[in-house]
């Protein structure tokens, strides 16, 4: 997880922990560490492609740009992310 401060809440961590998970803190600034900032940089682009026509709502845009993505592009940005993770 990044180190956003909501992420690092006592409550937060207990909730994983008491699901039998453990929470690893990815090093500031390393967005390539983190598939689901991948994901979200992948849908930006897709959004920039187009202008929003008048009838289409943002919220739809988006529904849209994430239904692009494919299952493999998915694991492509985990693989990825955990390339650069043994890397660092």
């Amino acid at each position: 997880m990044d180190n956003v401060t909501i992420h690092t809440s006592k409550d937060i961590e207990r909730y994983i922990t008491s699901r039998d998970y453990g929470c690893i803190y990815l090093p500031p600034y390393s967005s390539e560490l983190n598939p689901i900032e991948q994901f979200w940089s992948v849908v930006k682009n897709k959004l920039k492609r187009e202008k929003l026509l008048e009838k289409e709502t943002i919220s739809s845009r988006i529904k849209e740009a994430c239904n692009c993505v494919l299952f493999s592009d998915l694991q492509g940005l985990c693989h990825y992310s955990t390339r650069k993770l043994m890397i660092a």
